[in-house]
Order: structure tokens, then sequence, then C-alpha cells
């Protein structure tokens, strides 16, 4: 089953990004890159695939997911292939969770 439909699956699962690590690990693992150019596809889909899991978390909930997520990608392609930092990658990942949820209030972020 893939990520997605686990997702879907799991509906009515804790949505508390918090405590659920092997699923944050499945979801890193699903979409870190597989070769240089993809960095910003795969950062969105992870995005998507924890909000959808985790509705109600805040996006500080992720921070330590995403720099993870970043920390591996590096590991797998190199930094040079990567082409962000860390910092930068939060704030993509923040600016795409903005995009996939617009009416997001702002004192959730």
């Amino acid at each position: 089953m893939d990520t997605l439909a686990a997702v879907a699956a799991n509906s009515a699962a804790d949505h508390s990004a918090v405590g659920n690590a092997a699923f944050i690990d499945e979801c890193i693992a699903e979409t870190l890159p597989k070769f240089q150019g993809k960095r910003h596809d795969e950062i969105f889909h992870f995005a998507r695939l924890l909000k959808r899991r985790f509705p109600s978390s805040s996006p500080e909930e992720f921070r330590a997911a995403v720099m993870t997520w970043h920390a591996k990608a590096v590991e797998r392609l190199g930094a040079d292939k990567i082409r962000a930092d860390a910092i930068e990658n939060w704030g993509d990942f923040l600016v795409l969770l903005s995009r996939l949820f617009p009416r997001m209030e702002l004192s959730t972020w």
C-alpha cells in the first residue's frame, strides 16, 4: 500500500504529528528525491502527505520531520545536487503548506 492509500485508510487515526514516527519515516522514504532537480516536487509531496494525515497539526509540529527529510536528501544526493540548505527547505515547505491550505488560520502558523 502506498503512503497516500495509507493516509486514506487511516482517516480515523491520531491526527497529531507528534508520536507518529513510523508513519513520518515512511513518508520521508517515499518522498526523498531520486535525482537532482526533484527536491521541490518531493518536498511538496511530503507536505501533502503530512497535512492529509495530520490536518490539525501546526506547521511547527512538522519542523523536525522536514529537517530529517533534508538531511536524508543531502545524504542521498549530496548537498551540491540538493541546492538548498535546511532553512531554505523549511521555508519552501511552509510556502507549499500555505498553497495547499490557503484558508489556514495565521494563528496556526
